[in-house]
C-alpha cells in the first residue's frame, strides 16, 4: 500500500484502503463528535480535581448521602452513566466498533455460511485473515484448503480473540488491583477512587482516538471497528470504585457489568458480527467513520508498527 495515498489533509480517501472514497462529512462528523466527548471528559476530570482540592466535603455527601444532597459530582455521575447506557442501545449514530454486536450493523459477505471451494494457492486476496498476516500466510502455504471455508476461519478467529481478550482482562485487573489495596488499607478514600474512574474515562477515548496499548500489545486488531474488547471500556472505567459500598459507585458498576455481559453473550451467539471475514461493515472499504485517522497519524509520526496489517512496511516512512 502506498502511504502517499493515506494523507488525511483535505482528502476523503480511506487511510486503510486508498481505493475507497469515504464520505467526508460522515468522517468529519464522527471524528468531531469523539473529540468533543474527549474534551467534555477532560473537563470533568478537572472538575473532580478542583472539588477534591477546594471542597472535599462534596465527596462525602456524594457517596454517603447520595439522595439527600445534590453536588456537582452528581452531574459527573449522570454523564458517565448516560454514556454507558448508550453503549447498550442499538443506536445508528454510534460508531460500528461499539455497535457491531447488534444485527443492524451486520452486513454478511456473500455466502459467508457456505463452504467456499476452489481457492487458489498463493492468492492472498482469496483469504480472509482471521488473526494476522502470519496466520494467513501459513494457510496459503497449505494450499488454501482451510482458508476456503469461512466458518473454519471464523472459529479460528473466535478462539484466538477469546484468548487475547482473557489476557486483557487478567492483566488489567492484576495491574489495577492497587486501587482496591489502597482503598481497603485506608490510604485511598472514595474521593481518590472516583477521580481514578473519571481519569479512566479520559483514557478510554485516548485509546480510540490517539493511542491504544490494548491494540498494540494484546489484540493485534487493525482498528476499533474490529476490536474484540471495544466495550470493555465500561468495566475498566469502574475498576477503581468497584469495592465502594455506595449507590453512586454500585450503580455505575451494575450498568458496566450489564454492558459487559450483553457484549459477551452476543459475541458467543453471533461471532460472525464481530469478524470482518463475515461482516462487510467491518472492512475498511465499507467504513465511513475513520476514527483511526488521528491514531494512524501518531503511529506514523513515531514509527509505531501498525497492528493487524498485512503490509509490514505500512508504518515506514517513505
Amino acid at each position: 500500500m502506498n502511504r502517499s495515498n493515506i494523507k488525511t489533509g483535505n482528502t476523503n480517501i480511506s487511510p486503510n484502503n486508498p481505493n475507497k472514497q469515504v464520505p467526508k462529512k460522515t468522517w468529519a462528523t464522527m471524528s468531531r463528535r469523539y473529540h468533543l466527548r474527549l474534551l467534555v471528559r477532560f473537563e470533568m476530570l478537572l472538575l473532580v480535581l478542583c472539588i477534591y482540592v477546594f471542597d472535599r466535603e462534596q465527596y462525602d455527601l456524594f457517596f454517603h448521602h447520595f439522595f439527600q444532597s445534590f453536588t456537582l459530582l452528581h452531574l459527573v455521575w449522570f454523564y458517565i452513566l448516560w454514556e454507558m447506557v448508550l453503549q447498550a442501545l442499538p443506536l445508528s449514530w454510534m460508531p460500528t466498533g461499539c455497535m457491531k454486536q447488534f444485527a443492524f450493523r451486520f452486513e454478511p459477505v456473500p455466502d459467508y455460511s457456505k463452504e467456499k471451494t476452489g481457492a487458489k494457492k498463493g492468492k492472498e486476496e482469496d483469504v480472509e485473515d482471521p488473526t494476522s498476516a502470519e496466520v494467513g500466510k501459513k494457510l496459503l502455504k497449505k494450499g488454501g484448503k482451510a482458508a476456503s471455508k469461512r466458518n473454519e476461519l471464523l472459529q479460528l478467529y473466535r478462539r484466538s480473540q477469546d484468548r487475547r481478550a482473557f489476557c486483557v482482562l487478567i492483566c488489567w485487573y492484576v495491574l489495577n488491583s492497587f486501587w482496591w489495596v489502597l482503598f481497603l488499607t485506608g490510604r485511598f478514600t472514595e474521593a481518590e477512587c472516583f477521580i481514578g474512574s473519571v481519569l479512566y474515562t479520559v483514557f478510554d477515548l485516548i485509546c480510540i482516538l490517539w493511542f491504544c496499548p490494548f491494540q498494540l500489545i494484546f489484540m493485534n486488531t487493525r482498528c476499533c471497528s474490529t476490536c474484540r474488547v471495544f466495550n470493555y471500556g465500561q468495566i475498566f472505567t469502574v475498576t477503581p470504585i468497584l469495592l465502594i459500598p455506595s449507590f453512586a459507585s454500585l450503580s455505575l458498576v451494575a450498568v458496566a457489568v450489564i454492558i459487559f455481559l450483553q457484549w459477551e453473550i452476543l459475541w458467543h451467539l453471533h461471532p460472525e458480527r464481530f469478524y470482518e471475514g463475515t461482516n462487510l461493515r467491518l472492512n475498511c472499504s465499507h467504513c465511513s467513520e475513520q476514527l483511526c485517522v488521528s491514531r494512524n497519524k501518531i503511529y506514523r509520526r513515531f514509527h509505531i508498527p501498525f497492528p493487524g496489517r498485512n503490509d509490514p512496511g505500512l508504518a515506514k516512512k517513505n
